[in-house]
């Protein structure tokens, strides 16, 4: 069913005493199945760098990279490594190997189908060194070529060879949070070369190589840690060798500002896992049962996912609302204490530090409350929701690309974790990364009555619920109002004059609360619980309707057009979901920035002096180039 399955077999020699064999894992259905390493969001790095590097700094360059790795290691232990290397000749080879021998998982983009690329490997050892590191990824898949070219033009050195080099490294800037170069430093305009791919990652991707979906959302690439690498061409760089820098986009204004903004994004993802990891796992739905093959394997780790995720959501959920219970219940205490003291006619002298006490109190138990995390767990679980169905009906539709793209700054880390969270899972086979594949009739049927027809029933009931939440609120703010009324003239006709001390005239505004109460549920009710009524009857309507589409489609085996309404579907629902975060989640919003108006250099012609030396500072390393070297 999937192209995108995943042959699981066990890495030997990795560090993690936690971890098990993937496929076995996916075999568990119902309430015994293990939590391991494949249902965490890892910290993807992003692997750039020289082929030439001098043998004698290789010790210094290898310490660096354990160091950074150990750091990330330390910092976040509940969260998972992941490299991200092409297995180009020097750096990427240095940096996967270094990976694997401290517990990190290894996923290998190639620039284009695998015998074009070992064209770049001039001798048989090298060769064997790339076949052997393939055997050792987690994941290894090829890219597509880019629109317009044909394997004929890739196939030999030039500028159709280099844009696809360029390619691999647009991948690696999109979908890595960190990106490691191994670099001499200086900033050459070469195609596809390592300066190239680290201006990726610092100043964005243009939609050249990665096409955006609206010009107006902001980049997301993640900072550049620097390991000064000296080439055998240029043998003095302006720093000395094996030393460590850290880069960050120019959108994060300084070096403070994204050193915070990265380790926080790292943080909540190691909150994720260290939660998943403490729970217990939830019940899974029926239809698990019929996921067990090796075809969906894919399929079931990612509902797996969901089902830690949403269960996560739901308790912290539940969390919130105790914890917001329980200082309302605080606050009203405070004001009947208040009142008693009023009413025992207690010094202005006493009364004064009282309400100050019982206002830090109040304060106090507001802030350690604590942000709850819900609305994140609750975005990143309806993500991998939509990404489960989309996967059963044979669409391999990145959905962080269509999801709170207007919902950023702290929930970037949503995004980002959806996007390594659903990097190509398969292993010691090449993947194919075609956006659709077949779906079979067991598959279309889980989707109509597991996704389409619950999501409807949701929907429905939530738009019911929203009805009746609304009259009984209408009903309470009319009887809070009718009330502070009352009271107020009660209050005017017959209570106890004012001593003209500022304390008591406070005390005594108390009772002008139940009038701005009434007032404002009146106001939130017709502009806020309304409102969510007709959203969810709209999303009802939707689920119905593509219900009854998808059945016409399927009855005519039109597979093509099914998909295309499953993934119409799919992006209402991202989009609804985020449309509910934006209204709910009160954090503040980054606006979009234009981080990737830089200047790119056209590809260079065949005969163009930067065309001779470019594959030097790059991936490749063209014919003409070693034919070169070997006549000096």
């Amino acid at each position: 069913m999937n192209t995108l399955s995943f042959q699981a077999t066990t890495n030997v020699g990795r560090a993690e005493t936690w971890q098990q064999s993937g496929h076995a894992e996916a075999s568990w259905v119902g309430h015994d199945w293990p939590i391991t390493q494949h249902h965490l969001i890892p910290i993807a790095i992003g692997i750039t760098g020289h082929r030439d590097v001098r043998p004698q700094d290789l010790p210094g360059l290898e310490a660096t990279l354990r160091g950074v790795l150990r750091d990330f290691r330390q910092r976040y232990p509940s969260t998972p490594l992941t490299i991200i290397s092409a297995l180009a000749e020097g750096a990427d080879r240095i940096a996967a190997r270094i990976g694997l021998e401290e517990g990190a998982r290894l996923v290998a983009p190639l620039p284009m189908r695998r015998e074009l690329y070992e064209a770049d490997f001039p001798t048989e050892a090298s060769r064997q060194e790339f076949a052997e590191l393939l055997s050792r990824a987690w994941s290894w898949f090829e890219l597509p070529l880019l629109p317009g070219a044909t394997d004929d033009e890739v196939s030999v050195y030039g500028p159709a060879r280099d844009r696809q080099y360029a390619y691999v490294g647009a991948y690696l800037a999109r979908n890595s949070q960190v990106l490691i170069a191994l670099w001499d430093g200086i900033p050459l305009e070469l195609v596809g070369g390592t300066a190239f791919i680290v201006e990726f990652q610092l100043k964005g991707i243009p939609p050249t190589y990665i096409p955006r979906h609206s010009i107006f959302e902001p980049e997301e690439t993640g900072p550049v840690y620097h390991i000064v690498t000296p080439r055998i061409r240029n043998q003095q760089p302006p720093l000395d060798a094996g030393s460590l820098q850290k880069l960050y986009p120019e959108r994060f204004g300084s070096q403070a500002n994204g050193e915070h903004a990265f380790h926080g994004m790292l943080a909540r993802i190691e909150r994720l896992n260290r939660a998943i990891r403490q729970q217990a796992t939830p019940r899974l739905p029926q239809f698990a049962e019929q996921l067990r093959d090796p075809d969906h394997h894919e399929v079931l780790q990612t509902l797996q996912r969901f089902m830690l995720v949403d269960q996560l959501a739901t308790t912290e959920q539940a969390r919130a609302s105790r914890k917001t219970l329980l200082l309302c219940v605080a606050l009203l205490l405070m004001i009947v204490v208040m009142n008693v003291f009023v009413l025992m006619s207690m010094p202005v002298s006493l009364i004064f530090p009282l309400l100050l006490t019982l206002t830090a109190g109040g304060w106090a138990a507001y802030l350690l409350r604590g942000a709850s995390p819900y609305f994140d767990y609750r975005a990143l679980a309806e993500g991998l929701r939509v990404r489960t169905f989309w996967l059963l009906s044979g669409i391999n539709e990145p959905v962080a690309e269509h999801y709170l793209g207007k919902q950023r700054s702290d929930l970037d880390w949503v995004r980002q974790g959806l996007r390594v969270a659903t990097l190509p899972m398969m292993q010691g086979k090449r993947c194919y990364l075609s956006p659709s594949f077949p779906a079979s009739s067991t598959d279309w049927n889980i989707v109509r009555e597991e996704w389409i027809a619950a999501q409807e029933r949701y929907y429905a009931a939530a738009a019911r619920r929203e009805a009746v939440l609304a009259r009984r609120a209408r009903g309470v703010a009319a009887l809070v109002l009718l009330s502070g009324i009352f009271i107020t003239v009660l209050q005017l006709l017959w209570g106890k004059p004012m001593d003209n001390v500022p304390i008591v005239a406070i005390l005594y505004a108390e009772w002008l609360v139940p009038l701005a109460v009434g007032l404002l549920m009146m106001i939130v009710v017709r502009t806020t619980i309304q409102d969510y009524g007709r959203r969810y009857e709209r999303m009802a309507t939707l689920f119905l309707q593509g219900g009854r589409i998808l059945r016409d489609l399927l009855s005519g085996q039109e597979d093509e057009g099914a998909r295309q309404m499953v993934t119409a579907l799919g992006k209402e629902a991202l989009n609804e979901n985020g449309e509910w975060l934006l209204r709910r989640r009160n954090r503040p919003i980054i606006m979009p920035h234009r981080e990737w108006d830089f200047p790119h250099p056209p590809a260079p012609s065949p005969d163009s002096p930067q065309q001779a030396t470019h594959r030097s500072g790059g991936r490749g390393g063209g014919k003409k180039k070693r034919k070169e070297k070997e006549k000096e």
